[in-house]
């Protein structure tokens, strides 16, 4: 039998793990069978890695909203920045509004009524 997918919880209807697009052209693969040192080796160097980009999150979402807000901000010549318009005002109070959702605000004013 031949799965192609991401879900780790097939493994245990396989025997072995066909891994493509290795090497840098992303021409080579990789035939392992599953149970092996160094299947698991594998694993947990994935999980490991998963983890470390999970810990970022909350750091990329906010450079995200920096780099927007910076987009969103227009510059005239001598250094003034230009008003925005009002449909992206109307934006931007939407998104502090998504913000003080993910930031657990809206749950604080919700539960103190």
């Amino acid at each position: 039998m031949i799965t192609l997918t991401t879900r780790a919880s097939l493994k245990r209807y396989h025997t072995h793990v066909l891994t493509l697009g290795l090497g840098p052209q992303g021409d080579e693969w990789e035939l392992q069978r599953i149970g092996t040192e160094q299947e698991k080796g594998s694993v947990d160097k994935e999980l490991q890695e998963l983890r470390r980009r999970l810990s970022q999150v909350k750091h990329l979402e906010q450079r995200r909203r920096e780099i927007e807000d910076e987009l969103n901000r227009v510059w005239v010549q001598g250094g003034a920045e230009l008003e925005a318009p009002e449909y992206v005002e109307e934006d931007l109070r939407g998104r502090r509004n998504e913000k003080e959702v993910e930031d657990g605000e809206e749950f604080v004013e919700a539960s103190a009524r």
